[in-house]
């Protein structure tokens, strides 16, 4: 059934464009803050018992209400789990901002476009430069796909519903964080993005090898290995895999594109290439699902 409820759940996503606005956690943001304040500061046991206070609690009232609607009727834990997937997605629609993004592009409207592309990136500047614009709005796309599609799939084929409320909880936690955090909320801050780097480190390598396999493989795989030697550190590497993966696949490997001032036309393909990439690897995402699922009803 998971196939289906996440089939349905990407349907709806299209089709209702106001989904996006009804994804709303003021309550657990209130809730975490209580937590971090309450027991988060300190040693950075503290900071991780702060961290699973704030999480917990729902992912396992999640658990629960869909194993008990389970057992009372197939049926409402079928909806419910497309339910609770569909308010996990995004929380922004990563298409529709990127269609905005290229429509703005195209029309030449350049502060429209980076309004768009300050929105996709989640950062509050962009480069000025044409060409590093393009460059990264395309690696805002291949790494937010993970953030608000990939992971979000991934945890919710493992664990159902409560995965992927555990996996957009934490990824709640990491968005709320300072950038520079006081050293009161050093250790809750710590732990908020260690436990949001574990719980994207597999998504995050499974959807760059899908960006591999749906691209250019050779490509993607030398630009992946060569990225990967780098200093960072593990939890950091996320997002560095996704992108290496992603450009390399795109033959956007070399540092830059071929963009020269004032083809808006072409900056806008790069980025709807981007956007195609990673809608072919939901397809192959969703194609392994469905056999999986395939396998386990003949076994």
């Amino acid at each position: 059934m998971t196939f289906f409820e996440i089939i349905i759940s990407l349907a709806l996503e299209r089709i209702w464009p106001g989904i996006a606005a009804r994804r709303r956690f003021g309550g657990f943001t209130r809730f975490s803050a209580w937590a971090e304040n309450r027991i988060g500061a300190g040693g950075d046991w503290k900071g991780a018992a702060a961290v699973l206070l704030a999480v917990l609690p729902p992912v396992l009232a999640t658990a629960v209400l869909y194993s008990l609607l389970g057992g009372l009727l197939g049926l409402l834990a079928f909806v419910f789990a497309i339910a609770v997937l569909l308010l996990c997605l995004g929380p922004a629609d990563l298409d529709a901002e990127t269609r905005s993004y290229i429509a703005a592009r195209q029309r030449g409207d350049e502060e429209e476009a980076r309004r768009r592309a300050i929105d996709l990136a989640g950062a509050h500047d962009v480069p000025a430069d044409a060409v590093q614009l393009t460059r990264a709005v395309v690696e805002a796309v291949l790494t937010q796909a993970n953030e608000r599609i990939f992971a979000v799939l991934f945890w919710f084929a493992v664990l159902g519903p409560a995965g992927a409320v555990f996996y957009r909880l934490s990824s709640l936690l990491n968005d709320r964080l300072p950038s520079q955090p006081s050293p009161e909320q050093d250790a809750f801050a710590d732990a908020a993005r260690r436990l949001h780097g574990i719980l994207g480190w597999l998504p995050a390598r499974l959807a760059a090898f899908g960006y591999a396999v749906t691209g250019s493989f050779a490509d993607a795989m030398y630009n992946w290995s060569s990225h990967d030697s780098g200093q960072a550190g593990w939890l950091e590497k996320n997002d560095l895999a996704l992108a290496a993966s992603g450009l390399g696949s795109l033959h956007m490997d070399s540092g830059e594109t071929s963009l020269r001032e004032g083809e808006h036309h072409h900056a806008a393909m790069q980025v709807r290439a981007a956007l195609a990439l990673v809608w072919r690897t939901v397809a192959l995402w969703l194609a392994v699902i469905l056999a999986v699922e395939i396998a386990g009803w003949v076994i």
